[in-house]
């Protein structure tokens, strides 16, 4: 059989998100919980979460990995693409800033067919 295509370049994970809002859970930020969560974003072709967030990192405090994972889930809104594929993002909550940080980590990535990483 022939070779598919290449699929085309992806590009930046920042480029794949057409609406990234985040907050910082109230209680958590009346409380000073500070940390890291960052996750893998898996993303059907049509632009739809295909699973739950992965976290790779956690804040250390189970409720603002879980709020991370809502907010993405109930709110985030992803670009399609020509494949499924995943992005890696750090979301850091500081006490210094009002809002969240959202640091896209590298490119968007096509999953490869097996579902593995290629």
């Amino acid at each position: 059989g022939e070779a598919a295509p290449p699929l085309p370049p992806l590009g930046a994970g920042r480029g794949m998100v057409a609406s990234s809002p985040m907050t910082y859970h109230k209680d958590l930020e009346h409380e000073g919980v500070e940390g890291h969560v960052r996750m893998e974003i898996f993303l059907a072709a049509d632009g739809r979460l295909l699973t739950e967030p992965v976290i790779l990192q956690s804040s250390g405090d189970r409720r603002l990995d879980e709020h991370c994972l809502k907010t993405v889930t109930s709110y985030w809104r992803f670009a399609p693409a020509p494949a499924p594929y995943k992005i890696t993002v750090e979301v850091i909550f500081s006490q210094q800033e009002p809002r969240p940080r959202i640091e896209f980590i590298g490119d968007a990535v096509y999953l490869s067919p097996e579902g593995g990483d290629a």
